[in-house]
C-alpha cells in the first residue's frame, strides 16, 4: 500500500514509499530529520542574513565556533560523549 502523497515530484514519492512506507517508526524518524535540517537551515539562514561568522555568533551567544558548526550541520543531535 502506498504511503499518502508527500511530493510533486514522483521519484521523491517513489523513494519515500519504498523506505519510509507506511512504518511509523520510519515516519517519525524521517519527520525528526526534517525538523532538524529545518533548524538547521534557519540558524544558518539568520546569522548569514545577520552577516555573521560562526566565531562572532558563538561569541555573542558565549559558546564556540564549533558549537555553532554542528548547530547548522543537519544531523547534529545534540551533545556527543565521546
Amino acid at each position: 500500500m502506498a504511503s499518502k502523497k508527500r511530493f510533486q515530484s514522483e521519484a521523491l514519492q517513489h523513494i519515500y514509499d519504498t523506505f519510509i512506507g507506511n512504518d511509523p517508526q520510519q515516519v517519525v524518524a524521517f519527520e525528526q530529520d526534517l525538523i532538524g535540517i529545518e533548524v538547521a537551515k534557519r540558524i544558518y539562514d539568520l546569522r548569514t542574513k545577520a552577516g555573521l561568522t560562526q566565531r562572532e555568533l558563538a561569541k555573542k551567544v558565549g559558546t564556540t565556533a564549533s558549537v555553532i558548526c554542528r548547530l547548522e550541520e543537519a544531523d547534529y543531535e545534540g551533545t556527543r560523549c565521546r
